[in-house]
């Protein structure tokens, strides 16, 4: 049985929609053969971006880490801030100083809460970069046409290929988030250019989807708390699944996502980087590691405890997540079992 796509019996608050919001939109500049300009906007990119001149920084420090944090403003006076983490790839060595302009690239339709200036995290920077440079941020498919369809690669011998850290890659391109340096494109759709770099960004190993192995989780350690309900099962819509939740150090019962979101025919996907350590169910329901907002359908419920990652490889939620923020009419533990179903609520 699928999931309720409802929220319920949480306090919510509206979200920014990342469509019709001008600092938003995805703008491509890029010059044809002969040098003439061409501006589009991309609808479908993999990552956004807002520039816009320095007008503050500052630190700023969350459960990802040490932050920058940078205000901006652009050309029509719309202001953002720019959280760049310390792993941010920057494409130049050009410094974030007061008065220089600045790009932030950051993954598009991940949920903000509707907050002025809006804020964005951003994994690609580029500062003061010159005009001749065009810049592409984006997820390239198998024949290498950007994810919104409107830049195509052409690789040569010329190209310089290297990783985020700067060392030479010649492995393949295929599905790769790539930053993307040119300076001529044709004039098609998509324009198709032959880059005079690429970077290709790090990828983190992510745990499987699909077919659970139970050592995958019975062996799995909590790192703190008191171990109220280890051994208990997990019973979800009437069958016991593999897997046991413990008590985190605050009390609250903890369980495991994937088991728990599979048995419910969830589709999980992870989006895992420095900046993105996101989980995501059947594309509506989002969370990230070490944060306590979660999204449902573009809508935040604040819990108490955030997701957890234990020994690397186990995603951990609080069991209410599943009634506040997925819509299951129960989740609980009481004697010897916890408990997630559609069934009647129970008091």
């Amino acid at each position: 049985m699928k999931l309720k796509k409802l929220v319920a019996g949480a306090a919510v608050v509206a979200l920014l929609p990342l469509t019709g919001y001008a600092v938003l939109a995805n703008q491509v500049e890029y010059p044809d053969a002969t040098g003439t300009e061409v501006s589009e906007v991309a609808p479908n990119s993999y990552f956004n971006s807002f520039t816009g001149t320095v007008q503050a920084i500052s630190d700023f420090e969350d459960v990802i880490g040490n932050n920058l944090f940078v205000t901006v403003e652009n050309a029509n006076g719309q202001v953002a801030n720019l959280i760049i983490p310390e792993d941010a790839f920057f494409i130049n060595d050009n410094e974030i100083a007061i008065g220089v302009e600045i790009t932030g690239y950051f993954r598009a339709n991940l949920p903000m809460p509707m907050i002025y200036p809006p804020q964005y995290y951003v994994s690609v920077v580029a500062v003061d970069v010159e005009d001749a440079v065009f810049i592409k941020v984006d997820r390239f498919n198998e024949d290498l046409v950007s994810q919104d369809g409107l830049l195509k690669l052409n690789i040569t011998d010329a190209t310089t290929i290297v990783t985020q850290g700067g060392q030479a890659f010649d492995g393949d391109l295929t599905n790769r988030k790539l930053v993307v340096l040119y300076d001529v494109s044709t004039r098609s759709i998509p324009a198709i250019t032959t880059p005079n770099k690429v970077v290709v960004m790090y990828e983190i190993a992510v745990p499987p989807i699909g077919i659970i192995d139970d050592t995958d989780l019975t062996e799995i350690v909590p790192p703190v708390g008191n171990i109220d309900v280890a051994g208990w099962e997990i019973i979800v819509e009437g069958q016991r699944v593999a897997g046991s939740g413990f008590t985190n150090a605050e009390g609250g019962v903890m369980v495991p996502l994937r088991a728990i979101a599979e048995a419910l025919g969830f589709d999980i996907t992870w989006e895992w980087s420095a900046a993105e350590r996101l989980v995501i169910l059947d594309g509506d329901i989002a969370l990230r590691i070490g944060d306590t907002t979660y999204f449902n359908n573009g809508t935040a419920v604040e819990l108490p405890f955030a997701p957890e990652l234990v020994n690397g490889t186990t995603t951990y939620v609080p069991l209410q997540f599943f009634r506040m923020v997925a819509g299951m009419n129960n989740a609980y533990a009481f004697e010897g079992q916890i408990v997630v179903n559609n069934e009647e609520v129970m008091e």
